[in-house]
């Protein structure tokens, strides 16, 4: 179990002009989106970054880091085990370093979750991610098969007594 509690941060947008665009970094190296990482205007790409590093804890159990395909490409023709922060490019598509397992049956959907949310190319809206087709294509998968529905259902009626517990765990 780790905790997950972070300085509560957030922009208003209200207080903003309409397509507004941010340049900076978070100060939180677990949550800074590509865009913060490579220097480039951002959004709501934090948002959205963030949305990955939960469901990336929730498969693997450890924080997300990323990685860009041209950095892997490129370490792989020099034959070296780091990856240089100067050979990556904002324009590279990026990827959770960790590699999926086998048994994740919707690799592909995590595949398509992860390829959007992370590589948004610009901050105009028409450029970000449909939600709403990713969240239908896990609806789907879960609805094809009733035995997987059924399972995701004894799971879910199991978290209340495994969160309390973990809370019990917590305090004593």
């Amino acid at each position: 179990y780790q905790r997950r509690v972070r300085d509560g941060r957030a922009l208003d947008l209200l207080l903003y002009e309409n397509n507004v665009t941010f340049i900076g970094n978070c100060h939180a190296d677990t949550f800074k989106c590509i865009e913060m990482q490579t220097g480039r205007p951002w959004t709501f790409q934090i948002d959205l970054y963030g949305i990955c590093a939960v469901v990336h804890n929730m498969l693997h159990n450890s924080d997300m880091q990323v990685v860009s395909e041209e950095s892997l490409k490129n370490r792989s023709r020099r034959g070296s085990s780091s990856i240089s922060s100067s050979s990556t490019s904002s324009i590279s598509k990026w990827r959770p370093k960790a590699p999926y397992r086998r048994y994740h049956e919707a690799r592909e959907i995590w595949e398509k979750l992860f390829d959007e949310l992370l590589n948004i190319p610009d901050c105009n809206p028409r450029s970000f991610p449909d939600i709403r087709s990713i969240r239908k294509s896990f609806e789907e998968f879960l609805l094809s098969k009733s035995q997987r529905l059924a399972e995701l259902q004894r799971i879910l009626l199991k978290l209340p007594n495994q969160l309390s517990n973990l809370k019990y765990k917590e305090t004593h």
